[in-house]
Formats: structure tokens, C-alpha cells, sequence
């Protein structure tokens, strides 16, 4: 049964949250900046909506449901009203269209998809929330996403085999903190600009990392 552990809330439901498909296993979560809902990508292609303080399972939105498929990273609008999707759609290693899904979260539907490269694992929101940032595990890229046209403006080109699979920035935005997949404990630190992606990378402990960046898979 898939569930998800919503303790620790304060003055909210502590305890297990099952889905009701029993076969689903959850990947990504994400919550309203008011903390009171909780957006979870499972892979039967559906987003569960989590009404955290009451622990009801609100709605159950469907993203894909046709051929291979994965559901990934998740991330949310600074105002709450829109919920951003990383859907990969594949068969062996040839893309079938992997792609951005935006959703509206006041009526549940997907409004429009914007394509990505391969293999989009994770997703991260610039500072003033109109730019999205996507790893592809496969290409070893970053996506940068303008979400107000829809278009891709920018593409960072990572060392070779890293796979990343884990994106956040630090609390100033000068810094995009990375996991990957070949060296799982280690996490990448970029050096970050708004336009350019340093070459150079430092190497740091995972948990002092995970603590700061919040990673904390």
C-alpha cells in the first residue's frame, strides 16, 4: 500500500495516508506554500492530492496513462496555483516525448506540457518563479524553462555520467546543489550565476548538504 507520513505536523494528521491503488509506488512530493496540501506523484501516472492537517486524500489527478512512463520531480508556484510535472515518457532509451506538465491546482487540470530532454528527473523554481530548472538523468543536462513562454532558453551541459537526479538551490539562489546518480553520496555544488553554470564543481559531504539544501530523500 502506498502511503505517506505526514507527521510531525503541528496541530495536523499524524499518521499513514494510503493512496487506494495498492500496486502504486510514490516518487515526488510537493506542498502549497501555506503547507496545507500535498501534491504526490505516483506511478500509476496519477498526482494524489493530501489534505495534510485532516490526512484526506482529496483528489486523484491523472498525468499519463498511456505507454512507459514515469512520473518525477515536482514543484509548486510561489502563489500556489499552479503544479508542475516531470512526466518521462520512453520505451528502452528512445524518448516518446518527455515533457513539463503544468496544472492548475483550483481545478485539476493540465492546462498545457512544455517538452524536456530525456530522462527529466528533477525541477527546481528560480527565485522570482518564472524560470524552472530540469536535470535530465540521461543527457546529463539542465532544462532552463522561461514557464511565461513556454519555451527552452537555456541548456547547462553537465560532466559526463553524473545522472543527476536531485535539484535544489540555496536559500540566496546563488547556488544550484545537485544529487546524482553514480555517486549517491556525494552531492554537487554549482556555482551559479542566472545565465552560466561553472565548470568547476565542489565536492561535500552528503548530509551537512542534504541538511541545508533540503534533500533530505
Amino acid at each position: 500500500v502506498r502511503t505517506v507520513n505526514v507527521g510531525g505536523n503541528p496541530g495536523g494528521y499524524n499518521g499513514l495516508i494510503t493512496s487506494g491503488y495498492p500496486t502504486t509506488v510514490p516518487d515526488g512530493i510537493a506542498f502549497s506554500p501555506n503547507s496545507s496540501y500535498a501534491y504526490v506523484s505516483n506511478s500509476n501516472g496519477n498526482i494524489t492530492v493530501v489534505n495534510v492537517i485532516t490526512g484526506l486524500v482529496l483528489k486523484q489527478i491523472l498525468v499519463i496513462n498511456e505507454g512507459y512512463f514515469s512520473i518525477n520531480g515536482l514543484a509548486i508556484s510561489n502563489n500556489g496555483t499552479y503544479l508542475y510535472v516531470l512526466v518521462n515518457r520512453f520505451d528502452g532509451s528512445i524518448d516518446y516525448g518527455s515533457h513539463l506538465s503544468v496544472i492548475n491546482t483550483n481545478t485539476f487540470s493540465i492546462l498545457y506540457n512544455i517538452s524536456t530532454d530525456y530522462e527529466p528527473e528533477s525541477i527546481a523554481l528560480g527565485n522570482n518563479g518564472n524560470i524552472a530548472y530540469v536535470t535530465s538523468g540521461y543527457n546529463d543536462t539542465v532544462d532552463v524553462i522561461n514557464l511565461n513562454s513556454k519555451t527552452l532558453v537555456n541548456k547547462f551541459l553537465l560532466p559526463k555520467f553524473l545522472s543527476p537526479i536531485g535539484l535544489s538551490f540555496s536559500p540566496d539562489y546563488q547556488i544550484i546543489i545537485m544529487e546524482t546518480l553514480q555517486l549517491q553520496e556525494i552531492l554537487f555544488q554549482f556555482l551559479f550565476n542566472g545565465s552560466k553554470l561553472s565548470t568547476e564543481y565542489l565536492l561535500k559531504k552528503q548530509d551537512s548538504l542534504r541538511e541545508s539544501s533540503g534533500l533530505l530523500n
